[in-house]
């Protein structure tokens, strides 16, 4: 038997048809990513990311690794006005990643020359329980169960995006919310329970959907991080309404986000916070 072969262009359709094994949330946000680099290339080359890579891959190769370098460094600098630096690294590993697709291979020693803003660590702010009244006060009936679930259970507001009615377990006098490992930031699964309060708005909306429906996330196809973006805008138009004049970090990161519901579940987890009302 003879097989024959075809040489297939590689450009960005086809790396990305290479990616379908991958899982899906990532392969979107990879996508996301992309488009932002493309964003770049027009906004600082006056040229798109194709004739970009163009112009590298005539280059010999020790002047196509240290220009590749060169824009790799320019668009983190971009990078570094619209996202925090602790995500930085993350978004140049899927343009490092295309580059390698496309003929322009980068070692982690080459990578070592781009430079990175330093990552501030700042203590998360938790909400009190006044602050969360008002929050409540001025949320839908959908976002005040997921601010009641995020601050009772302790969940990433990423995960919770991810949850489906078939990962909450309503049999005990408890809901226990089983969070599948693809959906956690450590890849391992876990489980977690909600207040009373979250739980009578919670059934509610479990009562409405599907066993695979999204509970908080949308059933339309994006991923779980784009259904993350949208809800921090949402929290933040929120939160200016609530609180005008908000006190920011050094860094000038907000104080108060969708983080903070983490940061007051971890101030309560040796009391009885199961039991709290924000009534």
């Amino acid at each position: 038997m003879t097989f024959t072969f075809t040489t297939k262009l590689r450009n960005l359709e086809s790396y990305l048809e290479s990616c379908d094994v991958l899982e899906a949330s990532y392969v979107k946000h990879k996508k996301y990513v992309l488009k932002l680099f493309s964003k770049f290339c027009k906004s600082k080359f006056k040229q798109s990311d194709e004739e970009i890579i163009f112009e590298l891959m005539k280059q010999k190769q020790d002047e196509r690794i240290v220009n590749a370098c060169g824009v790799l460094q320019l668009f983190i600098n971009y990078l570094s006005k619209i996202i925090q630096p602790q995500t930085m690294r993350g978004y140049l590993s899927h343009v490092n990643g295309y580059f390698n697709y496309r003929g322009i291979k980068l070692s982690s020693l080459d990578m070592k020359a781009i430079r990175y803003p330093r990552e501030i660590k700042e203590e998360k702010y938790p909400l009190s329980k006044e602050e969360i009244k008002l929050i409540l006060d001025n949320s839908s009936y959908r976002r005040k169960t997921l601010y009641l679930v995020l601050a009772s259970s302790g969940m990433r507001i990423g995960e919770t995006m991810g949850l489906r009615k078939k990962d909450f377990d309503t049999s005990g006098k408890r809901i226990r919310i089983n969070i599948p490992a693809k959906i956690t930031k450590g890849k391992r699964s876990r489980s977690t329970f909600v207040s009373l309060e979250a739980q009578s708005y919670l059934l509610k909306r479990l009562n409405e959907i599907e066993d695979n429906d999204l509970v908080f996330g949308t059933n339309k196809k994006e991923s779980n991080y784009i259904s993350e973006i949208n809800e921090g805008k949402i929290f933040r138009k929120i939160t200016d309404k609530i609180f005008p004049n908000l006190e920011k970090y050094e860094s000038g990161t907000r104080k108060i986000t969708l983080h903070s519901f983490r940061a007051f579940f971890l101030t309560q987890a040796g009391s009885e916070w199961t039991n709290y009302t924000y009534n």
